[in-house]
């Protein structure tokens, strides 16, 4: 088929074989297999997509984002009506606060441990296990399952236990949803990656904001960049889409192939470090050192 249907067939089968997977967890009373199956068939779809055509899997991505906005509202509004502010009890909340503290605790220590054997800075480490406290998609899935199952069973305990699972669940939404984002947002400028673009008339200095795929731009991964002169263009737009802030005219977006760390260039065993500089342009490397220091 041609192009637009293939992506138009792919994101159908994919909604619907979700649509079947829940409904028909259900219906074979595993109502807990429903979200997961989901989840997974997803993961299968995006992984075989990618291999076969990466650019189309760009786009679908991109549409199913787009899906994704639309009713995202509806899911976490859903969950929200079965909490009972009233019906908390403290104790139990005071218990799900430690057991959702020690768990992203373990969660953050091993998402760094993971990544322990990569060529990655400490500083990038850290920041791996923060981006990993944001917890909220899969707790408004599954979080109201156990409830359901229980008004099946119509027992009382069961009932109350489920609520608390539920309770334990918003509370993971409320908490990490937030705290995630915020420490992204302020630790992510600071943990970014410092790069030197090697253009025509020197060395140029920038900080990462952004990295992905521009399906109009072609299949190689592409860098947002603040950088320090005011060598780029705009301030962190692309087609009128925001990728990252920069002031004006800092912003530029550049192929990754195109760029090397900041603390590598500036290694003294770097051969580009003494090729690009001569004994007259001496300011430009105490400059690019001072920035260095600044920015560590």
């Amino acid at each position: 088929p041609a192009k637009r249907e293939s992506q138009a067939l792919r994101i159908t089968i994919l909604l619907l074989s979700g649509v079947l997977a829940l409904f028909g967890s259900i219906a074979t009373h595993m109502g807990g297999a429903g979200p997961l199956a989901c989840l997974v068939v997803s993961f299968v779809a995006a992984l075989k997509w990618r291999q076969n055509d990466e650019q189309m899997n760009d786009e679908i991505q991109s549409r199913l984002k787009t899906l994704w906005l639309i009713f995202q509202p509806f899911l976490f509004a859903l969950i929200g009506t079965e909490v009972k502010v009233a019906d908390m009890r403290a104790d139990a909340i005071g218990w799900a606060l430690i057991t959702l503290a020690v768990g992203l605790t373990l969660r953050t220590v091993s998402s760094i441990c993971v990544v322990f054997g990569a060529k990655l800075t400490l500083k990038e480490k850290l920041f791996i296990g923060l981006s990993w406290l944001p917890k909220a998609t899969v707790q408004a899935a599954i979080g109201p399952i156990a409830l359901d199952m229980a008004r099946d069973k119509a027992d009382p305990r069961l009932i109350e236990m489920a609520n608390l699972v539920l309770t334990i669940a918003v509370l993971s939404i409320l908490i990490t949803a937030p705290v995630g984002a915020i420490a992204i947002a302020i630790m992510g400028p600071k943990f970014n990656d410092r790069v030197v673009w090697l253009s025509d008339t020197g060395p140029e200095f920038g900080c990462v904001k952004w990295l992905g795929k521009l399906p109009d731009v072609g299949p190689d991964w592409m860098a947002g960049v603040d950088f320090v002169n005011p060598i780029g263009e705009g301030t962190g737009l692309h087609n009128e889409h925001r990728l990252f802030y920069a002031p004006l005219n800092h912003a530029s977006l550049v192929p990754v192939l195109g760029l090397m760390k900041a603390d590598d260039y500036l290694c003294p065993n770097n051969p580009f470090n003494g090729d690009l500089f001569t004994d007259s342009d001496a300011h430009v490397v105490t400059h690019l050192r001072r920035y260095k220091k600044n920015k560590t």
